[in-house]
Order: C-alpha cells, then sequence, then structure tokens
C-alpha cells in the first residue's frame, strides 16, 4: 500500500496561454526575419510578440506561486488487498488519525437524528464481502464497527448531511467541439419533484447547459454551478481514463485543478485515438467544509481483476463520485426524500457497480435487479454513452442519454 502527496500543477485560467506563448514568438521572429517590414512595423511586432510571449509565462509563475503557498494538497492512495477484509484494514491502518478524527465528528451528530434500529434495518441489504471491508476497516482505524456502518447507510436513513450536486455529460469530437446536447442534472432539476421536494427554478441547470463547454471549457459549466458548499469539482474523461480535479472548502471548481492519468491510478496508458469522446463534469456540493481538507483519491484493486479509483474521504469506503478501469464513471447528485426503501445502500450500491460493470447498459441492469436503499439520481458513463439517471421508490429509470 502507498500514498502519495502532490498539489495541482495546473490551473484551467492558463490552460490556453501556451498558444499566446507560440503566437508571441512568431511575431518576434517575424520582426527579426522579414527584412521586408519598416523599421515601424519591426517594433510593433517585436512589442506585440514579447507582451504574448512574457505576458503567459509571468501568469504561470503566478499560478505556481500561488499554488505552492494555496492550493490544497491532493493525495493518491492505492490499497493492493484483494481480499475484502485485508483491504478494509489496510485502509484503516495507513488513514487510521484521519478516520478517528472524521468519525469523532460526523457520528455524533448523525447519532442526534439516527437510531441503531434504523441502521439494521438496512443493513441486512450489504453485501457480505462489503460488510467485512467494512470491519477490516473498523479494526485498522481501531473505530466501532457500529460507527462503519453509520457513515455508510446515513444517506438512505436521514436528510441529514444531505448533500445537493450538480453534473453535466457531452460529447467531443476530435477537434474537442461538442458533438451533440449535452445533459445535465443539478439541484435545481426537472427531476426534483420527483425526488421529493417543490419544483424550483433551474437557473442552475441553465447555467450549465448554456456554458461554453467545448474542450477544457467544460470547466466552465462546472463554475457556473458553483457554491460556497462545493467541497469537489472534478471531470472524467472515460475513453482517456483520465480524471481532473480541484479541491476546496467551498467554490473547489475555482480551485486549481490536477490531473490525474490513467497511468497513474490503472497502472495503464489508453491511447486517445481520433473518436468522439465522452465527458462528465461534477460538483460535490455538501455543507460538511471540513471534509475538503481530507479529499484524497483511492484506487482499490479487485479479486476479479477490476480497478477502482474513488474520489473519497478517509473512512469511506462507498462510491460518491469513481471511475474504474473500463472507463465506466459514476457519480450520486441529489438525495431524495424516500428511504429505506428495501435495497442496498446507494453509496455502496454504485462501489459494486464499479466493481462488477465495464458500461452503462451493465450498470443500469445491476442496480435493478439489486434495488436502492433511498432515492436520488446520478450521472453515468462510459467510453461511449453517458446517461442520467433517477433512483426513485418504484426503480430504476434512466432520463437522459446520449453517444459518442
Amino acid at each position: 500500500m502507498d500514498i502519495n502527496y502532490s498539489v495541482p500543477y495546473e490551473s484551467k485560467y492558463f490552460l490556453y496561454l501556451d498558444v499566446s506563448i507560440r503566437h508571441g514568438l512568431r511575431h518576434v521572429g517575424l520582426s527579426l526575419s522579414d527584412l521586408n517590414l519598416s523599421l515601424a512595423e519591426r517594433v510593433y511586432h517585436l512589442v506585440i510578440g514579447l507582451i504574448k510571449a512574457l505576458v503567459p509565462v509571468l501568469g504561470h509563475i503566478i499560478t505556481a506561486v500561488d499554488i505552492y503557498f494555496h492550493a490544497a494538497v491532493v493525495r493518491t492512495v492505492h490499497l493492493e488487498q484483494t481480499d475484502p477484509y485485508e483491504r478494509g484494514k489496510e485502509h484503516g491502518e495507513l488513514l487510521k488519525e484521519e478516520v478517528q478524527e472524521l468519525y469523532n465528528i460526523i457520528v455524533p451528530a448523525l447519532r442526534r437524528n439516527i437510531t441503531d434500529q434504523q441502521v439494521q434495518e438496512i443493513a441486512g441489504k450489504i453485501p457480505e464481502d462489503f460488510v467485512q471491508e467494512m470491519r477490516g476497516l473498523a479494526d485498522g482505524a481501531e473505530v466501532a464497527y457500529e460507527d462503519v456502518l453509520l457513515i455508510h447507510t446515513f444517506l438512505d436513513i436521514s436528510l441529514h448531511g444531505r448533500f445537493g450536486c450538480s453534473a453535466i455529460a457531452a460529447s467531443y469530437d476530435d477537434n474537442e467541439h461538442v458533438a451533440c446536447e449535452p445533459i445535465a442534472i443539478t439541484n435545481h432539476s426537472d427531476s426534483i419533484e420527483k425526488l421529493g421536494y417543490s419544483g424550483e427554478s433551474g437557473e442552475r441547470k441553465s447555467a450549465l447547459l448554456g456554458s461554453d463547454i467545448d474542450g477544457q471549457h467544460i470547466w466552465n459549466a462546472l463554475e457556473s454551478a458553483n457554491v460556497e458548499s462545493t467541497v469537489q469539482s472534478m471531470v472524467f474523461h472515460p475513453k482517456k481514463r483520465m480524471i481532473e480535479l480541484a479541491i476546496g472548502d467551498g467554490y473547489a471548481s475555482s480551485n486549481s485543478v490536477r490531473s490525474f492519468s490513467s497511468q497513474e491510478f490503472f497502472g495503464e496508458d489508453y491511447s486517445e485515438g481520433e473518436e468522439e469522446e465522452i465527458i462528465v463534469a461534477r460538483n460535490l456540493d455538501w455543507q460538511w467544509y471540513f471534509l475538503a481538507k481530507h479529499s484524497l483519491l483511492m484506487t482499490k484493486d479487485y479479486a476479479n481483476g477490476q480497478k477502482v479509483a474513488t474520489i473519497t474521504f478517509p473512512g469511506y469506503l462507498g462510491c460518491l463520485s469513481g471511475m474504474n478501469k473500463d472507463g465506466l464513471s459514476v457519480a450520486c447528485l441529489v438525495q431524495g426524500i424516500d428511504f429505506n426503501i428495501g435495497g442496498m445502500p446507494v453509496v455502496i450500491l454504485l462501489n459494486k457497480v464499479l466493481e462488477e460493470c465495464k458500461n452503462v447498459d451493465e450498470a443500469l441492469a445491476y442496480m435493478t435487479a439489486n434495488g436502492h436503499g433511498s432515492s436520488m439520481n446520478l450521472i453515468m458513463a462510459d467510453p461511449k454513452t453517458a446517461s442520467t439517471v433517477e433512483l426513485l421508490a418504484d426503480g430504476v429509470h434512466p432520463v437522459g442519454r446520449i453517444t459518442a
């Protein structure tokens, strides 16, 4: 097992300034080499060239200094154990102090609203291998198993700690232009009434869909839905198996971005090719701001050969946002008000989806067969397909769908 520490090394505000540098150098070269230019024209091209070339360089320097002193550290953790109990124990031992710190804050707050009886009613729906992983976590971190169980079931029992997030998926051609109408889902979405809330304005969804989202500008969409409770912002590239991540205790998508390649967490390099690509972007909005500084990207190996990367927190085995080595990416967004409706806790269900499934259609079939513990809406994608999904009391309902 290992844990690596790094700071974000990219800023979305400077992603395109390298182009400006190249243009600037062309102007400088023109002023020095074109004998047909007048002195005034030479001076013009020289000045313009130096401005275009030097300003981005200064921008990179300023960004690097700001990142060094202010950017949150992004950690990657790789758990190599394939036995569920041993993998959970490995997690607990590696992150013991943080697990204990977070549990000491979260568990007492949850116990004021949730009873042991409520937890036990849904605990029977948890697969045995996940139970063993939770027991390993409890032993490794030296925390009570009952507390681990509570942490992984409370979203299916109570609105306490409720989160409500935004996400968008789009299909791109090989020139990074949007190839079809994107799909989006937010806590101001059309499906909000189905989750049990009164209708809302849809302003955030309109902002998402109205953003300039060509190429790297997908971050514009995240910023349009950025709020004071956004603790994580990320972009999934299912075809490249790449994840871009920004974290912060509020307005996370305005912070610096760290890109993780497939080689870093799956150990394989995937060719970009010439084909269209599905991209999914999401904000995790949660009032528990203190979670931001504990964010980490955790990769787990499974006995079936699957590898799963989740953006998570110490002591949390479920999946709020994640991707597997097949490129299947999932994220849960808005918590509904239908609780304990007969299936698996949603964050555990999504973790099992990434462990067992290779694409969106397999994921939908798996969720339908196993059931879910509460109402929630999701977004998921594979290298060829993206879908918005509603988990309601009467079943799994795909809503929007796009293909590459």
